[in-house]
């Protein structure tokens, strides 16, 4: 349980967004430290479908998520890409 709580106080010291402790904290406290890993992943999925609106999973999700298709907008853009370095963080290649 110690350890549990000093990788939980770890992570909310290096700003791990609260929708990623709360999806593994179960997992944190049983120091089953894979599955916390997994719960977190599968929270960023959930995060980008609660914000996108979107469906789906894994690849599909992030590339319907992120990528600029046809409009050239993506439906969830990480910045303004106005600069050539922002078109590159933005694509997923």
């Amino acid at each position: 349980m110690e350890r549990a709580n000093r990788l939980k106080a770890s992570l909310t010291k290096r700003g791990v967004h609260a929708d990623v402790l709360r999806f593994c904290e179960a997992e944190l406290l049983q120091e089953n430290y894979f599955h916390a890993v997994f719960e977190a992943m599968k929270s960023v999925a959930a995060k980008i479908r609660d914000i996108s609106g979107l469906d789906g999973d894994g690849t599909s999700l992030v590339e319907k998520a992120f990528s600029f298709g046809e409009s050239r907008n993506p439906v969830l853009a990480i910045n303004t890409f106005t600069t050539e370095t922002q078109q590159g963080e933005q694509l997923l290649d």
